[in-house]
């Protein structure tokens, strides 16, 4: 076998968009979307799969195509739009007739929402260094056979395999998993969601549930409030209103049911990825094998508990230090056959 090695961060030169100052201020800080000749931060050097904002302070993933934005747009057109559509068909309404409070409250759920989801859609999710369990002249005699073995360790509860990332190139901690959207090992990776382009891992789990959360506790008060007003006038009078109704009751189903799944993962201290895998033993009920997984506590309080207030932990990637030319984490090797 044999070991090949690509520099991917010189795979791209960013054009020149005009003055120095333009090129400085645009295409390197505010948005990062290919790698520089000579980066000079971890970030610059980190474009292959994802691109970076405001000088590697937000990142998101690096899509194919413009459709296959499109989940991730409209979940963006959605929660943007509620706010000018109240506050022009509803707020004078409410002022008046109800309490200048519920447009308050309504106004402080959708900032915290609206800040939710930019922590878990464009930050750090987790990302585990690629390159770290490298051998000795890995080059030569490529990976050692012990690799390709899952290694048994303790659990918490039971025993739990060890596996080796043969994409990242390094021995993976329990419960971490890689992403083929991401190209990267997610550090106790729930899932990928489409909706907010990024994985739900370590890092952004708990902003991702305080989303969820602040949605449904948004939806449900506009449609209280909107179903009021349709009681008190003719419903011929305000078409916003019925519209707006229909707009929060539509848009809270999918974040009502995702935040009830994982409640109740949260009860069994189950991830996602984690009941999608679990096998499903003929003569066995399912809902069992989901109970005795190895990470389950036993106390349904205590794993909620875990789920809520899990500490997110310090990035182990910090891609907005310098970059070195001989840090390995940021290049991509290439396994392939001898011909």
């Amino acid at each position: 076998m044999t070991f090949g090695k690509n520099k991917s961060w010189q795979a791209a030169e960013l054009k020149p968009v005009g003055s120095r100052l333009k090129n400085a201020l645009f295409s390197n800080w505010c948005v990062t979307w290919t790698s520089p000749q000579n980066p000079v931060y971890n970030y610059q050097a980190y474009t292959a799969s994802q691109y970076f904002l405001f000088g590697g302070r937000l990142r998101s993933l690096r899509l194919s195509d413009l459709y296959d934005y499109s989940t991730f747009i409209s979940t963006i057109v959605l929660h943007v739009a509620s706010l000018p559509l109240y506050i022009i068909f509803e707020a004078k309404y409410t002022w008046t007739h109800i309490s200048p409070a519920i447009i308050f409250i309504f106004c402080y759920l959708w900032c915290l929402s609206a800040v939710c989801f930019v922590r878990a859609a464009f930050q750090d999710p987790g990302l585990l260094p690629r390159n770290i369990h490298l051998v000795d002249n890995v080059v030569r005699n490529g990976l050692p056979i012990e690799y390709f073995n899952n290694p048994i360790v303790d659990g918490p509860k039971s025993k739990v395999e060890l596996k080796y990332c043969t994409t990242c190139y390094i021995w993976r901690p329990v419960r971490s998993s890689h992403c083929s959207s991401c190209n990267a090992c997610i550090m106790n990776m729930d899932h990928h969601c489409p909706f907010l382009a990024n994985c739900v891992g370590q890092r952004n789990y708990w902003h991702f549930l305080c989303f969820l959360t602040f949605i449904v506790l948004l939806c449900a008060l506009v449609c209280a409030q909107t179903a009021y007003r349709i009681s008190q006038q003719n419903i011929a009078d305000t078409p916003m209103t019925l519209f707006l109704l229909i707009y929060a009751a539509l848009c809270v189903m999918f974040p009502a049911s995702l935040l009830f799944t994982h409640l109740c993962f949260g009860l069994t201290g189950i991830t996602t990825r984690e009941y999608l895998t679990t096998d499903k033993v003929d003569g066995h009920f399912f809902l069992k094998d989901v109970c005795l997984n190895p990470f389950n506590s036993g106390n349904l309080f205590a794993n909620w508990l875990r789920q809520w207030l899990r500490p997110r932990g310090l990035s182990t990637l910090p891609l907005r230090q310098r970059f070195s030319t001989t840090d390995t984490r940021f290049q991509e090797y290439v396994i392939g056959s001898l011909t």
